[in-house]
């Protein structure tokens, strides 16, 4: 799912945060959001370039991000191999590409 700030608080916070880390870019998607216990873990798809995971600690305003591994797409790709999780990537990239484009 792609982050709209305008629509949802919690994706605008998120954007905010990924902009504190010094993250630039106009497209984000997120490509995994997993819930635990004290935090949810997030990977993130930055316009087409980059995929940063990262942990967001619950209960905590403003958000912070602990753990945070940055990843170049060609990287990202090679890393996943192949199958559901590089085709839901492959759709997610092409989207960006088209909003990038825009």
């Amino acid at each position: 799912r792609r982050l709209q700030p305008a629509k949802f608080e919690r994706d605008a916070a998120l954007l905010e945060l990924v902009q504190s880390l010094g993250i630039g870019g106009s497209v984000f998607h997120v490509l995994n959001e997993i819930p635990e216990q004290g935090e949810d873990l997030f990977t993130l798809l930055c316009d087409d370039q980059l995929v940063m995971s990262f942990q967001v600690p619950r209960g905590k305003i403003p958000l912070c991000a602990e753990d945070i591994v940055k990843v170049p797409i060609a990287e990202y790709r090679n890393k996943i191999g192949q199958g559901k999780h590089r085709i839901r990537l492959d759709e997610t990239l092409k989207n960006a590409r088209v909003l990038l484009s825009r």
